[in-house]
């Protein structure tokens, strides 16, 4: 077990335990949902990409039981882990767990989430640690640490939604995918935390308006 204050929750070895960067963007992303003015009463869909053990997803539909959270991961044994923890915390409404690779198994026409975020693998990996295992693209980011984040934006492009919500590092190549995605999203770094001898960034999406 693993304990965050009042929230117990199981864990494995092969999924991602909920560290600094994980509370890191559940802060920001609790601000930004009472900014939003989402109330106990508001009735939405929110989704969760990479969504591990569940952590942020059980946290925020606490405090916003009227939301859905959809989590998804490429993981089986996450997804399973999960739905575990969700259905501890949770009432059955409040959540879905799909094990699927980012939002690929979803359909962009009827798919319309209010709210889209992940907490990606950004570390700066050997490509050969990015494709070894389902743990290890838990953290690997490839090279210039954008592997990740370039796929899921790419996916995230077909999708409407609300805003979208991720981390990156401070050391990864960031103006590459701020310049491939700059005609599709707006990308803005809302948030920045020192953890150990590392700087996260955390960058808001919303899509261009057509002029």
């Amino acid at each position: 077990m693993v304990y965050f204050s009042h929230l117990k929750l199981s864990k494995c070895p092969e999924v991602y335990s909920p560290q600094e960067d994980t509370w890191f963007l559940t802060d920001i992303l609790e601000v930004q949902f009472h900014q939003r003015l989402f109330t106990k009463s508001s009735s939405l869909i929110v989704c969760e990409v990479g969504v591990g053990s569940g952590f942020i997803s059980i946290v925020l539909a606490k405090r916003f039981p009227r939301i859905h959270f959809i989590g998804v991961d490429i993981s089986p044994q996450s997804s399973i882990l999960c739905r575990k923890n969700m259905s501890n915390w949770l009432h059955p409404n409040q959540y879905d767990v799909v094990c699927m690779d980012l939002l690929r198994g979803f359909n962009p026409l009827k798919f319309h989430p209010a709210i889209v975020f992940f907490n990606p693998p950004y570390v700066r990996t050997s490509q050969e640690e990015l494709e070894k295992g389902l743990l290890e693209k838990t953290w690997a980011g490839g090279p210039s640490g954008l592997a990740v984040i370039h796929e899921f934006l790419e996916n995230l492009a077909k999708f409407s939604f609300g805003k979208a919500f991720f981390l990156s590092s401070i050391f990864n190549e960031n103006e590459l995918f701020k310049t491939n995605f700059q005609r599709i999203f707006e990308l803005q770094v809302i948030a920045e935390r020192e953890i150990g001898d590392e700087r996260l960034l955390c960058y808001e999406v919303v899509r261009v308006q057509p002029k």
